[in-house]
């Protein structure tokens, strides 16, 4: 199985074409993920009533382009 992805910054998404190599056979299918952004979450957890709202990276530091997640800590 090879992915091969694409970050489109402008509209939050990732786009994956897969292919599959299986008993001699290929196989393509391509997919797309929509990946919120932290202002966004900041505006559901506003209105959800949460505050102290807190984004962490790796090594609890603040999330960069390059954190595979994101840890997002508040108080409601």
């Amino acid at each position: 199985m090879i992915d091969t992805s694409v970050f489109d910054p402008v509209t939050g998404r990732i786009q994956t074409e897969r292919t599959v190599y299986r008993g001699g056979e290929m196989r393509k299918s391509q997919h797309q993920v929509r990946l919120p952004t932290i202002p966004e979450f900041e505006q559901w957890l506003n209105a959800a009533g949460f505050v102290d709202i807190e984004y962490l990276g790796r090594d609890r530091s603040p999330p960069t382009i390059d954190d595979v997640r994101v840890v997002v800590v508040a108080t409601r």
